[in-house]
């Protein structure tokens, strides 16, 4: 049953690159016939960064970082792909242009949840399962190594 998972859990992986592309989230949420860039902060009504784990499992959450910045890999599609960063920087996102790729700044446009900022918003999902969040990312950061960090014991991730 183990080898069946993991070759289902392989093949799914390959299906999705294929079909999508990229390994990271791909902004596709419109909001008012906009495709927001706030949408790095969370589509279809999610926020990322709020994205937490249960009172049990809280002590693995990754905490959001304001100044942290990033950006997604590019996925070979015309819209610009995600990035993240502080509002000194990006005081606010407008919207991404479905023809040139590129991100008209003029005025703010509010994702769903009506954020027009990318501070602290580096959450989006990545890989193949898309994980996403503060305790998605959390638990896989302790699972891969910050425990046996944490516990003194040697680990490739820490």
């Amino acid at each position: 049953v183990g080898l069946i998972n993991v070759a289902t859990f392989l093949s799914q992986a390959l299906s999705e690159s294929i079909a999508t592309g990229s390994c990271d989230e791909i902004n596709q949420e419109t909001v008012d016939g906009s495709l927001p860039i706030a949408n790095s902060c969370g589509q279809y009504g999610q926020s990322y960064q709020d994205m937490h784990c249960s009172d049990e499992e809280k002590f693995m959450e990754c905490s959001p970082y304001a100044a942290m910045e990033m950006n997604a890999n590019p996925n070979g599609r015309p819209v610009s792909p995600f990035y993240c960063g502080p509002t000194e920087k990006y005081p606010f996102t407008g919207t991404a242009d479905y023809i040139s790729g590129r991100e008209p700044v003029g005025s703010p446009v509010p994702n769903r949840n009506g954020r027009t900022d990318v501070e602290g918003c580096c959450w989006w999902g990545r890989g193949t399962i898309n994980t996403r969040g503060i305790c998605q990312y959390g638990k896989l950061n302790y699972y891969l190594g910050a425990r046996a960090a944490q516990e003194g014991r040697p680990s490739r991730y820490p």
